[in-house]
């Protein structure tokens, strides 16, 4: 004889056969994210309303959203060439006159 296990439905509180009962909150199906609440920017001090708006401002700002934190990254000054020739030069010289 097969044992029959069961569930208690939570809001009902029926017992529902075990293979008969699905749980509402696996249920598959599209989500709607409404717009995100307006914040204050941190960076310029603006108003932002919208999920689009705070897309482009993370874009224009070089900033990257982590989780439920903004961190701003600084970009990395680009040297020109010369500046390179310059060191490389300068640092051969500086070997060549140790020896």
């Amino acid at each position: 004889m097969a044992r029959i296990t069961y569930i208690q439905d939570p809001d009902t509180l029926r017992l529902i056969p075990k293979d008969e009962y699905y749980d509402r909150t696996e249920l598959n199906a599209p989500m709607i994210m409404g717009d995100i609440k307006p914040y204050k920017s941190m960076v310029t001090g603006e108003e932002i309303t919208s999920r689009s708006k705070h897309r482009e401002h993370l874009r224009q700002h070089g900033m990257v959203e982590i989780g439920n934190e903004l961190k701003h990254l600084q970009p990395k000054p680009k040297q020109d060439d010369s500046s390179r020739v310059k060191e490389l030069v300068a640092r051969q010289v500086y070997e060549k006159l140790r020896y």
